[in-house]
């Protein structure tokens, strides 16, 4: 994802921090490396959410611990749906936030991507 970012700066970018004498070190991550970060950056959320839902690490980090949240809820209270569905709902919650979030820095950069 990041060489698909670097790759899509643009060549005069390059050009330039060579013509004002940065080293190739420097170009990169003064001039280079920055907008190549936002443009990959929408990739990166969404990268993010697919990990979080499908991959073990986000079952292990996020899934498990609110199943631990839910079942201490649940010996305290003796409400078993409710909890879970309480739980079920934080869950989507958190995963839907991460989506729009990306989808919004998306659109944002294809608007300044459209303007400039």
């Amino acid at each position: 994802m990041f060489r698909a970012g670097i790759n899509a700066v643009d060549r005069g970018q390059h050009e330039a921090a060579a013509a004002i004498g940065l080293s190739r070190r420097d170009a990169m991550t003064s001039v280079i490396l920055p907008q190549a970060v936002r443009l990959v950056l929408p990739s990166l959320i969404l990268a993010l959410v697919t990990l979080l839902k499908d991959s073990t690490l986000g079952y292990v980090v996020s899934y498990n611990e609110l199943q631990f949240q839910g079942k201490t809820l649940v010996s305290i209270t003796r409400y078993l749906v409710q909890t879970y569905l309480v739980v079920s709902v934080i869950y989507i919650v958190i995963n839907f936030l991460l989506t729009r979030i990306a989808l919004a820095l998306d659109a944002r950069m294809k608007a300044r991507a459209a303007a400039g």
